[in-house]
């Protein structure tokens, strides 16, 4: 969609408004094949998008699944979805789940995409070993084939918090083991903090900390924003838009600090809610089709009929595909545009049939994901997919625009960072102490899940002391005058 942060276009002008959705796979020439091959991981994070394969929150059975499809999940299999994406391919990115649990399997599909001349990405928890972790990588990243390894932590600073979000006692020490390790073998590590209320407040230390251990690239990841429903009855909250704002205008000057050192070499930084100026300064791009957005999301909140003056998802583009690798109607994968909007495969872009040894396009409008895409309502059309606490408080008709005390705000897509379009990111900053007290206001609340009043509060558009007194007071009623809250330090 973008050429990097050095030339910044609109979604507008980046994404292909008159896509094809019915061409076979090949003839889109996806650059980019992420493979998504495993249906097992060590943990049980509450904002996982693979909820639906994981005990999610919950201890995990595994005694009746193998972590792989053997039919399915082969380098033979591997080297027949590759082929079958055409030759415009440069880069696999190789998911698990957590692909360090198999850690041969892991590297036989690493070496088969060199042979094949392709460079790769992957991502891992690093919860796993240090052994596991060699396996898997270390001859990509000693070939150079590797061109980054993405490696999750939620709080590199509190353990209980890192821990509680990540599903399972000990994540953090183990996950900081193999960065530590990544850091003094010198691999081109990447790490990505998924941003809840819980961990918050340290989202800035986290960055420092692992900065101060040699980490030299980040990313932000919008907690929830995956498909897991039922967050909030696991433990953990997701973040109002205002305090999103109020972090990532933090972030953005501790980037530009270590910048100006030379201690950082990139930080992703997505903006995801965007101000009615920064939609007609950048996002669109024009004023007038800006107007006619607004409009159209006004007519969803009214139940009018209306569609969207344009096309605004950058995955019909099809610069990268999605392949599932136990899905599909032949059962043997599944090609998708993205990963949150595939939640719960109601859509699909292309199915593989390994007798015929090539991928099949769908071709019902109601389940090609281009198609679905096209006539989305929506600025993400996997907004209305992931977020089930807006449903609860908004009912059905549920438009991009959220209320906060600056003003209206409207969600735009996750993929979409500060580095692809320009950003006043400095807004929001003079809420960021009020919102990290509001996020330790959540995180100390006894009862973890959200009544539909607790909810409609949080995304409301009052001031935080507002907030959390009205919160206090609903679970003061509810809870027969027991207080579901406690007093924070100073």
């Amino acid at each position: 969609m973008f050429t990097g942060s050095d030339k910044k276009t609109s979604i507008i002008d980046g994404i292909k408004q008159d896509q094809n959705p019915y061409r076979e796979l090949a003839a889109y020439h996806p650059k980019r094949l992420t493979v998504q091959w495993l249906n097992a991981c060590n943990l049980a994070c509450p904002g996982c998008y693979a909820k639906p394969d994981l005990a999610h929150g919950k201890a995990i059975d595994t005694s009746a699944r193998r972590p792989t499809n053997q039919r399915t999940n082969s380098a033979r299999m591997f080297e027949e979805h590759v082929l079958g994406h055409g030759d415009a391919i440069q880069q696999v990115y190789i998911l698990g789940l957590e692909p360090t649990i198999v850690p041969q399997q892991t590297k036989d599909l690493f070496d088969r995409a060199n042979v094949l001349g392709l460079s790769a990405i992957t991502a891992t928890n690093g919860a796993s070993s240090r052994e596991n972790y060699e396996m898997s990588y270390r001859t990509a990243i000693e070939s150079g084939q590797m061109h980054r390894v993405n490696i999750s932590i939620d709080d590199a600073v509190d353990a209980e918090v890192n821990d509680r979000l990540r599903g399972k006692s000990g994540a953090q020490a183990s996950t900081l083991n193999t960065i530590r390790h990544a850091v003094e073998q010198g691999d081109p590590i990447q790490i990505t903090i998924t941003v809840w209320a819980e961990n918050y407040r340290n989202v800035i230390g986290t960055i420092n900390k692992l900065n101060s251990m040699g980490v030299r690239a980040f990313k932000l990841h919008e907690g929830s924003l995956e498909g897991a429903p039922d967050f909030q009855e696991v433990g953990a909250n997701r973040v109002d838009p205002l305090s999103w704002r109020a972090l990532i205008s933090q972030v953005h000057k501790l980037k530009q600090s270590l910048q100006k050192v030379g201690a950082l070499d990139n930080l992703v930084i997505p903006t995801i809610y965007y101000s009615r100026e920064e939609l007609v300064g950048s996002y669109i791009g024009d004023e007038g089709l800006t107007e006619a957005y607004i409009q159209q999301q006004k007519n969803i909140e009214l139940g009018i009929d209306s569609q969207m003056p344009f096309v605004s998802c950058p995955s019909v583009n099809v610069d990268q595909t999605y392949m599932f690798g136990n899905d599909g109607k032949y059962g043997a994968g599944a090609v998708g545009l993205c990963s949150i909007h595939t939640v719960g495969h109601s859509s699909y872009l292309a199915d593989y049939d390994p007798e015929k040894k090539e991928f099949v396009t769908e071709t019902d409008p109601d389940r090609n994901q281009i198609a679905v895409l096209q006539k989305s309502k929506n600025m993400c059309p996997a907004f209305t997919v992931a977020s089930r606490d807006e449903v609860l408080i908004r009912g059905e008709n549920i438009s991009d625009r959220h209320e906060t005390e600056v003003g209206d705000l409207y969600h735009g897509c996750r993929q979409v960072s500060s580095n692809h379009l320009a950003t006043n990111m400095d807004f929001g900053a003079d809420y960021y102490v009020e919102a990290v007290q509001y996020s330790d206001f959540l995180r100390h609340r006894a009862d973890w899940s959200m009544s539909v009043d607790v909810l409609r509060v949080h995304k409301g558009g009052m001031p935080y002391v507002q907030k959390m007194a009205a919160i206090k007071n609903i679970d003061e009623r509810s809870s027969g005058k027991r207080i579901f809250w406690m007093e924070l330090k100073a």
